[in-house]
């Protein structure tokens, strides 16, 4: 059931749409980061409610989704899938994508784990305030 409950939430996420379209792809990738990265009931919650900061364990599973979604490849984001794929998911001009892009990918962490967060915190504030 938990799996059930992380995959649609990751569906609706911006992740929805770049490398894995199909159901089976979703729950493959989820399957892979929740056992690289296990996370507690109250660490879910963390994620569904985007309750902020999240611990390090929290935004490794996050960063692993996003890696295997081809978003980001040691932890730097890949703007040939990105914006493309925000472009469409949200109907919006590609160089208003690629140029809040740009400003996001230079934000740092305190690891790759933290920099993936960053980033994804700055194209989700960033996308939501178009």
């Amino acid at each position: 059931m938990k799996l059930l409950c992380i995959a649609t939430y990751f569906l609706v996420l911006l992740y929805s749409g770049a490398k894995g379209d199909t159901i089976e792809d979703i729950s493959h990738i989820l399957t892979k980061c929740y056992e690289e990265y296990p996370i507690s009931d109250d660490e879910f919650t963390t994620l569904i409610n985007e309750v902020h900061p999240y611990n390090e364990k929290t935004k490794c599973f996050e960063k692993c989704i996003a890696e295997e979604l081809g978003w980001f490849k040691d932890g730097v984001l890949m703007s040939n899938v990105v914006v493309p794929t925000l472009s469409h998911d949200f109907s919006l001009n590609e160089d208003v994508v690629r140029q809040f892009t740009q400003e996001c990918r230079t934000l740092v962490g305190s690891s790759r784990c933290d920099t993936v967060y960053r980033i994804s915190q700055c194209l989700h504030t960033k996308v939501h305030k178009l």
